[in-house]
């Protein structure tokens, strides 16, 4: 995962009062998973992604 990405994305839902209320529900419950993937348009990525999504489905 890239330096910070994570922390800087909560702090955007949480401290500049993102207006989704799911959204500032499972940040503050710490009830997320973040992913970064380099390029979503490359094949070696596509597969990682798609099983992510499956496994997001199946939850």
């Amino acid at each position: 995962m890239k330096p910070n990405i994570s922390q800087k994305y909560k702090n955007f839902i949480l401290k500049k009062k993102h207006p989704c209320v799911m959204a500032n529900s499972i940040f503050r419950l710490n009830n997320y998973e973040l992913k970064i993937y380099d390029d979503i348009t490359c094949d070696e990525i596509i597969k990682p992604i798609l099983s992510d999504i499956e496994n997001f489905n199946k939850s």
